[in-house]
């Protein structure tokens, strides 16, 4: 890698940490009390989130529909969430170990 490549590399690394640092806390409060709590890797997920809205404003100037069909898909992944987070105990019990053990 150049000199260029690894000044660009430094330079975008820093402007998605402003972005990745703060969703990680943000998911990490949200997801505190969540049965998947334990089997999500917030470092991770904030990564992907963030990858994902910089991936999606890039898709969108290429291609509004695709752009427009996958916040469709996320929007129904956060009705899901929801779901998941107004179970009862019992069925946050089951969903929880279900989790741990797919998690092996």
């Amino acid at each position: 890698m150049g000199v260029r490549s690894t000044t660009f590399a430094e330079a975008s690394s820093a402007a998605l940490r402003l972005w990745i640092d703060p969703i990680e806390r943000a998911l990490t409060r949200l997801l505190a009390d969540s049965p998947v709590a334990e089997v999500i890797d917030t470092a991770g997920l904030a990564r992907a989130v963030s990858a994902g809205f910089v991936g999606l404003e890039l898709y969108e100037g290429v291609d509004p529909e695709g752009a427009d069909a996958a916040q469709d898909a996320l929007d129904r992944l956060a009705v899901l969430v929801e779901v998941v987070d107004d179970l009862g105990p019992v069925a946050r019990r089951a969903l929880r170990g279900k989790l741990r053990r797919t998690a092996r």
